[in-house]
């Protein structure tokens, strides 16, 4: 369906249908270009389980979301509509994933083309994702006295990081309670075993059978992610 949202059907099964979008991250005046500063954010519509990924070019959204939900795939976890605006790259992605090369067999839902900005209901849970993740990551930064121009160079680890941690956030889902993770992957990922706090300072050991006896033997590193 192109065009239009008319005859669409919320679907309440895990992983039928996912949300895609793409936003830009613009430095600050005085504050040198970033790199990949173009932000994807993936949600599934059952659990709200959410991915970020950042790139460097828009266009390399596409190929990276193919190998993605082909991934899934072959965990048996098939995504079979994807909601999404009309941008070139979003093109661009359902042309990779109906190609030979994928053959995902996926319905893309695309929002109005006249929609105004401001007005998200069409694709309202990967634009409440973006706020969302957008607003924990900064808390991380500040609590973790990053001064601000250092956050430009920070925040894609602590949004990736917010986006983790929020897979651990407990939701009930036809009577059963458990974290984002297992309800869409039967499992919480191994790394939960080792959290530490967004950072958190700590001294990793450089020394080798060549140091030298008064030089150091650590450096100072912060943790972030």
């Amino acid at each position: 369906m192109t065009g239009d949202t008319k005859g669409i059907v919320m679907v309440k099964k895990g992983n039928k249908m996912v949300f895609l979008d793409l936003s830009s991250v613009r430095p600050q005046v005085g504050v040198a270009a970033l790199h990949k500063s173009n932000w994807r954010i993936l949600v599934d519509e059952c659990t709200n389980f959410k991915i970020s990924h950042f790139f460097h070019r828009k266009y390399q959204m596409a190929e990276a979301m193919c190998k993605l939900l082909k991934g899934w795939k072959d965990k048996g976890i098939v995504t079979k509509f994807v909601r999404m605006d009309n941008a070139g790259d979003n093109k661009l992605f359902e042309q990779r994933a109906r190609g030979k090369d994928w053959q995902l067999g996926i319905q893309m839902e695309y929002t109005p083309r006249d929609m105004p900005q401001h007005n998200p209901q069409h694709n309202h849970l990967a634009e409440l994702a973006f706020a969302a993740i957008r607003n924990k990551g900064r808390a991380m930064l500040v609590q973790a006295n990053v001064p601000l121009k250092y956050c430009f160079h920070l925040y894609r680890e602590a949004f990736k990081m917010a986006t983790d941690l929020d897979g651990l956030v407990m939701v009930t889902m036809n009577g059963k309670r458990a974290t984002r993770y297992q309800h869409m992957f039967g499992s919480n990922p191994r790394w939960t075993k080792h959290l530490r706090l967004f950072g958190e300072a700590g001294t990793v050991k450089t020394t080798t059978g060549t140091t030298a006896k008064l030089a150091d033997r650590g450096v100072q590193c912060m943790m972030v992610g």
